[in-house]
C-alpha cells in the first residue's frame, strides 16, 4: 500500500511537470506565432513586443508595445487586429498620431495610452471601451474627449504636470465605477474646485500624489455611492473640516497612506462613518488614536502599521467584530492590554518590530495568527505563538 501510494505520487508529480511544461511551450509558441503576425504588418523590433496573445484562431487578442517610437503606420496596422480586445501602447511614445483608425476595433474594451502622443480629437470616436488608462499631461479638453464613451467603467489617470486636473466632465459617465488619479510629477498638482462634483455612481476612488483642500473634501463627500477612498500624500491639515465625510453613508474601506511620516494625525470624523469595516492608516507619523475609535463599531480591520505610536490605542476591546489588528513598525513600549482577549472574533494580530511590548500573549481562541518580537518581555501564554 506504501509501495503504491509512492509510484502514485510519483506519477502525479510526473504528470503536474509535463501539464506545466506544455503550457509554458504553447505560451512560447503562441508568443512567436504573434511575433510573425505583427511582423507582416510591420512591426520588425520584437523588442517592443513585450504581451502578445493569441486566441484558437490565430487572431491577437492582447496587445502590448512597450519602449519604440510608435508611427502612424503602426496605428492603422493595429487597426486592422479586428479581434483585439486590449491594447496596451501607455510606454510608447509618438507624436500627433491620429487614432481615429482604432474605431474598426469593435471589440477593444481595454485602452492604455499615452496621450502626449496623439490628436486630442481623435479619441472620442472610439466605442465600447470599459477600461481607460492613460498618462500624459491631462488637459480639460483630453477629459472632455473621454467623457464621450458613455460605456467606460474603470478611468486610471497618470497626470504628469503641475497644472490642476479637472475631471468635472466624467459626470456624463454613468457607469463609471473606479477612478484611481495619481499625479506622477514631483511638483504635485490640485483638483480644480469641482472636480469631483456631479459624478454618480462611483464606487471606488483613489487619489495619490495631489495636494488637498477644504472643496476637495467636500466635493468627495458628495459622491455618496463611494464603497472604497483612497488618500495618498494625505497630509493631515487641523484647519480642514472632515466632518463632511460623514455623508459617505456607504463607505466601508478608508485608506490613509503617504511616503513620508511628517504627519501628525487623521481626522476624527472618520470613526463615524456608519459602514467603515476596513481602516488602513500607513506611514502618516501617526502618533496617537483618538478614544472615538470606538464609534467604529463595524470595523474588522485595522491596519495602523509604521507610524509612531508610543502605546496601545485605547477603546480597542469595544471594536467587537475586529477580525484582523496590524500595530507593527512602530514605537510602542507598552503592555498588550489585557482586554483585547475579549474580541471574540480576532483571527489575526501583528505587533512585531516596536520598541518593547510587554505583558502576556493573546489568548483569544480565535487567533489563528500572532505576530510578536523574540525581543519583546512577553509572558508567553500559549505555545502556537508566533515570534520574530
Amino acid at each position: 500500500m506504501i509501495i503504491k501510494s509512492f509510484l502514485k505520487g510519483i506519477n502525479i508529480a510526473i504528470f503536474s511537470s509535463f501539464v506545466i511544461a506544455s503550457k509554458v511551450a504553447d505560451k512560447n509558441n503562441n508568443f512567436e506565432k504573434c511575433k510573425e503576425i505583427l511582423k507582416d504588418q510591420g512591426f520588425k523590433d520584437d523588442s517592443s513586443i513585450k504581451n502578445c496573445i493569441i486566441n484558437n484562431k490565430d487572431e491577437i487578442v492582447v496587445l502590448t508595445l512597450s519602449g519604440n517610437t510608435l508611427s502612424q503606420n503602426n496605428i492603422d496596422s493595429i487597426s486592422t487586429f479586428t479581434s483585439l480586445e486590449e491594447l496596451d501602447i501607455l510606454s510608447t511614445e509618438g507624436k500627433n498620431l491620429d487614432i481615429e483608425s482604432l474605431q474598426k476595433l469593435k471589440k477593444l474594451s481595454t485602452l492604455r495610452i499615452n496621450i502626449d502622443s496623439i490628436q486630442d480629437e481623435s479619441i472620442k470616436v472610439i466605442k465600447n471601451l470599459k477600461k481607460v488608462e492613460i498618462k500624459g499631461n491631462v488637459t480639460k479638453n483630453i477629459i472632455d474627449q473621454f467623457a464621450l464613451m458613455t460605456t467606460i467603467e474603470e478611468f486610471n489617470i497618470l497626470h504628469n504636470s503641475d497644472d490642476q486636473l479637472c475631471l468635472r466632465n466624467l459626470e456624463v459617465l454613468t457607469k463609471l465605477s473606479t477612478l484611481n488619479v495619481e499625479c506622477t510629477n514631483s511638483k504635485g498638482s490640485g483638483f480644480e474646485d469641482t472636480s469631483f462634483a456631479g459624478i454618480k455612481n462611483l464606487k471606488k476612488l483613489t487619489m495619490k500624489g495631489f495636494t488637498y483642500n477644504q472643496k476637495d473634501f467636500t466635493n468627495i463627500s458628495k459622491l455618496t455611492t463611494l464603497e472604497e477612498l483612497t488618500v495618498s500624500n494625505y497630509k493631515y491639515v487641523e484647519s480642514l473640516n472632515h466632518s463632511c465625510l460623514e455623508e459617505l453613508i456607504h463607505l466601508n474601506t478608508l485608506i490613509f497612506e503617504n511616503s513620508n511620516s511628517e504627519v501628525y494625525g487623521i481626522p476624527i470624523a472618520i470613526f463615524n462613518l456608519p459602514e467603515l469595516k476596513r481602516l488602513i492608516v500607513r506611514n502618516v507619523g501617526l502618533n496617537v488614536i483618538f478614544d472615538e475609535i470606538k464609534n467604529a463599531k463595524k470595523l474588522e480591520y485595522l491596519d495602523i502599521g509604521n507610524n509612531k505610536l508610543t502605546s496601545f490605542p485605547p477603546n480597542l476591546h469595544t471594536l467587537k467584530k475586529l477580525r484582523y489588528l496590524d500595530l507593527s513598525k512602530n514605537l510602542i513600549k507598552d503592555d498588550i492590554p489585557k482586554s483585547l482577549n475579549k474580541l471574540s472574533n480576532l483571527e489575526y494580530v501583528d505587533f512585531s518590530e516596536n520598541k518593547g511590548i510587554k505583558g502576556m500573549t493573546l489568548t483569544n481562541p480565535s487567533l489563528e495568527t500572532c505576530l510578536y518580537d523574540n525581543s519583546s518581555s512577553l509572558c508567553k501564554a500559549k505555545k502556537n505563538e508566533m515570534f520574530r
